[in-house]
């Protein structure tokens, strides 16, 4: 069964209001059986909360490489868009910008890791996530 609309609003709720573990939660309901590009589009907005969820325990590292992989998704569900012609109904509007951004400030040389929590609220401050209507 794949994530209902209820899902997807829940979803969307939570990561309106900062809450990305819950957000997560949400999305993370059977996301693999979704059609393209909706697929690859909920597992990059999946990828987003658990950047800012590592960020929040102090681990970098894990986070950088959830950044990397959601830029990936982001870049799948673009080609899909255009292959197929539709959108996909989740938007996390900046996210794929916000994710490049935290990827270039953390691996600049000489970033201080214990600068984490002030990248988490820079990146995640302000992020909106939108329901597309069919």
């Amino acid at each position: 069964m794949a994530p209902s609309q209820t899902d997807l609003e829940a979803g969307i709720a939570r990561y309106n209001a900062g809450d990305f573990f819950a957000a997560h939660e949400y999305w993370e309901i059977d996301w693999r059986r979704l059609p393209a590009p909706e697929r690859a589009q909920v597992q990059a907005g999946i990828l987003v909360c658990g950047v800012f969820v590592l960020l929040d325990k102090g681990r970098l590292e894990p986070a950088v490489r959830l950044a990397k992989l959601a830029v990936e998704r982001f870049a799948e569900a673009a080609a899909e868009s255009r292959l197929l012609g539709h959108e996909p109904r989740l938007q996390l509007p900046d996210a794929e910008d916000r994710m490049l951004r935290f990827l270039a400030r953390v691996e600049v040389p000489g970033f201080e890791a214990r600068a984490v929590a002030e990248l988490r609220l820079e990146f995640s401050q302000g992020l909106r996530a939108i329901l597309a209507t069919p």
